[in-house]
């Protein structure tokens, strides 16, 4: 039971976050990957339907949770050996974004974070932009990393770009924990029409 309220409540922050734009700062490292390389977890192709999503997501042994009014799919598993949550927003029944979200584990969000940026570096290069900083006088391997990302006083955040429009986010949160952003070229339209929405 609790495992399940632990899901659920990652569920929840990462619909929020999910509705976050992760930004970055400092200049592009650089330039955009080519469009036909694109970005895609689970081998979940932009503008795949439901029935596409669940398969491919149950495939990686994901399972469904449910799915909001609007269609977005969420659902909760493991992924690399770790709790996480994934959430599919949809428009027109059709994948525009993931996010996955992993569970908070304490002492280990910059191992994780590494990791999974060296298995995106792998695939698909060099981030376009990249950010990963303490706040004085705060450093890596003060003992404090953690506390250092509950109050805002570091930032981590790598940022990939194809040259049609796709993006990918990978970062540290708040809480602290690890999340990804895999955002199609019609995301943002999605974003802003979500956002002017009653």
């Amino acid at each position: 039971m609790n495992v399940a309220l632990g899901l659920v409540s990652l569920v929840v922050v990462s619909s929020a976050l999910a509705g976050q734009e992760p930004r970055a700062s400092g200049a592009p490292g650089v330039p955009p990957i080519p469009a036909a390389t694109g970005f895609h977890f689970a081998g979940i192709a932009w503008g795949s339907g439901p029935d596409s999503v669940k398969a491919a997501l149950g495939r990686e042994n994901l399972t469904l949770i449910g799915a909001d009014s609007v269609g977005d799919m969420t659902f909760a598993g493991t992924i690399i050996q770790r709790r996480a949550a994934v959430v599919v927003s949809m428009h027109d029944g059709h994948a525009v974004r993931v996010v996955v979200g992993f569970a908070k584990t304490p002492r280990s969000t910059l191992m994780l974070y590494r990791t999974v940026k060296h298995e995106l570096v792998n695939k698909y290069g060099t981030p376009t932009s990249n950010t990963e900083v303490f706040l004085p006088p705060g450093y890596e391997g003060d003992g404090n990393e953690e506390n250092a990302f509950v109050t805002n006083k570091a930032t981590f955040l790598s940022q990939w770009r194809t040259s049609a429009g796709e993006k990918l986010s990978l970062l540290i949160d708040e809480r602290p924990a690890v999340v990804l952003f895999y955002q199609s070229a019609e995301w943002p339209a999605e974003e802003a029409r979500r956002a002017k929405a009653p």
